[in-house]
């Protein structure tokens, strides 16, 4: 596939490539929207601060437990690892 290239509309970057399926040629056009991009990079990144936000608070749990041998210990460890 060509790299992306600006497109004609601001904000846009496009890229075409063609194949043949069935031996009818096929044009593909690959649209990248910069707007697009950011927002699921926000998503993206309020996902993982959520999901930090949770394991951390699991492992303050966790570490605050008192456990009565060691493979007890280790099996907790474990579930919270999974």
């Amino acid at each position: 596939m060509e790299i992306l290239k600006p497109s004609t509309i601001d904000g846009y970057l496009i890229a075409e490539c063609g194949s043949y399926y069935g031996d009818i040629k096929q044009r593909w056009l690959v649209v990248e929207s910069e707007q697009r991009k950011q927002s699921d990079l926000l998503k993206i990144e309020k996902r993982l601060a959520n999901k930090s936000k949770q394991a951390q608070s699991r492992l303050k749990k966790l570490s605050q437990q008192e456990f009565a041998c060691k493979p007890d210990a280790q099996k907790a460890l474990e579930l919270f690892e999974s």
